[in-house]
């Protein structure tokens, strides 16, 4: 029915009236009353028939309407789904309202048995065509967005079915990746753990024999000295070098004439120096690069990686320092004295040979003291007097050695400690450590500096402390070892006597302490960590820990 028809109750109940005083009269005309009673029940059939129709399209709308709930529901948003939810909540309560409404309206009619049940019936029709009205309602608000979702599932059938398969060689390409990963994580962790594994114990190995490698060469060594110079071997003497590799396979060899040779070197660049006398060899792998005579008697002198030397010179009560080329030019020179700047005790290069560093004794008042000169040979020292651009001043402390470890890196080594400076143009003090103990003997490498000093435990003789640049300690180990020489190579520390060997890690492991059989030593060369060729009356070998 449509919801906008209103039923006239008045005129229902009048013709009810007339049916009910024709009847108590008992007038003649029934046959009019009978066609009046027909001609109701007729409209009443229409109107049934109409509803029945009305009832048959809202029971379509309702499986169309859920329908498209089945629909939404895969489709809508759960915030959608809810908020539907939500009105159909409202018309069910409308609804309730409505039943509760009728009940009051039957209770209250009290025309008759018949009446009632005929305006019952009306009544729900009127209802029925009311639900029908809202869910039209509802179907117009929502209409739109229902077919548009009616739409989009129509078109997304197809492209669901792709994205699903899409989908799926996406998952299996990312369990793919995913296991992957997960191997090459595993295979990753397990060389890590291998590799530590190898460090740790290579780390805390230690040896407890030898063997002998090589024979001995039977060579004259009482006259002659060695050095390693990075993987090589130098041999020096009176009358000549040569340079060989670790089998013993000679690279060059060089003849001179000098009575007390003295080396230095700055990576695989040497240089052999007269002390007292006049005469320096500059060389490098290819052989000599440089033949430096002097005027004056040659104190000490260092090398720079490019062949550029500087050199203490004596002169009486003066001293001289001299800056040559290879060629034996002198580039810079100037005089000291005990006064200004003092006495010269030992002098270092820069890698790179644009630095200087020279370590000066003073006296002052009858105490001795120790000052640092630092001098640029580049454009940033020219305004300065004799190129000094900085200097420190250490009261009451000698330091008879300093070393450049680099190009911007110097170490001074004190009677009561070490000091490094860093700078590339104006060295500055970077680190410095104090010992109180007599120190003994003092090493370095390019990376860590060590000590030795008395021990304060009377089961030790020795106490041997390394620390790194930063002057931080590194290991502190006693010792009992009778040591006669001390050095410190890459990786380890070296010490020995006429017929013992020790060797400790810088980590402060012992990895070797015994005797050699072999002869008295008068020098021994770390090769790596456990080869090392020594040097006896007999000649040189190499031997392997064990």
């Amino acid at each position: 029915m449509d919801k906008n028809k209103e039923f006239n109750f008045d005129e229902i109940q009048r013709a009810l009236e007339e049916k009910v005083e024709v009847q108590e009269t008992e007038a003649p005309g029934e046959s009019e009353v009978s066609e009046k009673k027909q001609g109701a029940e007729k409209e009443w059939k229409n109107e049934e028939s109409k509803e029945t129709a009305k009832e048959g399209k809202n029971e379509e709308s309702q499986r169309r309407e859920k329908k498209w709930e089945d629909e939404e529901s895969r489709e809508t948003p759960k915030e959608e789904r809810e908020e539907f939810r939500k009105t159909e909540d409202v018309d069910e309560e409308r609804e309730s309202r409505t039943s509760e409404e009728d009940g009051n309206f039957q209770r209250t009619e009290d025309t008759g048995e018949s009446w009632n049940g005929r305006q019952m019936e009306e009544r729900e029709a009127f209802l029925k065509s009311e639900e029908a009205a809202v869910t039209f309602q509802k179907g117009m608000s929502t209409g739109k967005e229902v077919q548009i979702r009616q739409w989009k599932l129509a078109l997304s059938q197809g492209t669901r079915a792709a994205v699903a398969r899409v989908g799926g060689a996406g998952k299996q390409l990312w369990r793919w990746r995913k296991k992957k990963w997960v191997r090459l994580t595993g295979i990753g962790l397990v060389i890590l753990i291998v590799l530590f594994s190898v460090t740790q114990a290579v780390k805390y190995w230690s040896y407890d024999n030898y063997t002998v490698q090589t024979d001995f060469t039977g060579e004259d060594t009482t006259a002659a000295s060695y050095r390693k110079v990075e993987d090589k071997v130098l041999k020096y003497s009176l009358d000549g070098a040569a340079l060989s590799d670790s089998s013993g396979t000679a690279i060059w060899t060089n003849a001179y004439n000098m009575n007390a040779p003295a080396v230095d070197n700055c990576g695989d660049t040497v240089l052999i120096y007269d002390t007292q006398g006049t005469n320096m060899r500059i060389y490098q792998e290819s052989g000599e690069i440089g033949n430096i005579s002097t005027e004056l008697p040659i104190i000490k002198a260092k090398v720079a990686k490019q062949g550029v030397t500087a050199a203490i010179l004596e002169a009486g009560e003066n001293t001289w320092i001299q800056y040559y080329d290879t060629s034996g030019a002198s580039i810079a020179s100037f005089k000291t004295t005990l006064d200004s700047p003092g006495y010269p005790l030992d002098l270092a290069l820069s890698e790179d040979g644009l630095l200087m560093a020279v370590s000066y004794l003073q006296i002052d008042n009858g105490v001795p003291k120790t000052k640092i000169g630092f001098y640029n040979w580049s454009s940033i020292g020219q305004n300065q007097m004799d190129n000094m651009v900085n200097s420190y001043t250490l009261e009451d402390s000698i330091a008879p050695q300093v070393e450049y470890l680099d190009a911007d890196t110097c170490i001074v080594l004190r009677e009561d400690g070490f000091t490094v400076y860093e700078g590339k143009q104006i060295p500055k003090q970077a680190a410095e450590v104090e010992e109180e103990k007599e120190i003994i003997s003092a090493f370095y490498n390019d990376r860590c500096v060590g000590m030795v000093v008395r021990s304060d435990d009377s089961q030790y003789s020795f106490t041997m402390k390394v620390y790194n640049l930063n002057g931080r300690e590194l290991f502190t180990e006693d010792f009992n070892f009778n040591y006669e020489q001390i050095v410190m190579d890459d990786e380890l520390i070296l010490m020995y006597n006429k017929n013992q060997m020790c060797v400790y890690s810088l980590a402060g492991v012992k990895k070797f302490e015994g005797d050699i059989k072999e002869g008295v030593l008068n020098n021994v060369l770390p090769l790596n960590m456990n080869r090392y060729m020594i040097v006896t009356e007999k000649g040189t070998c190499t031997i392997k820990l064990k």
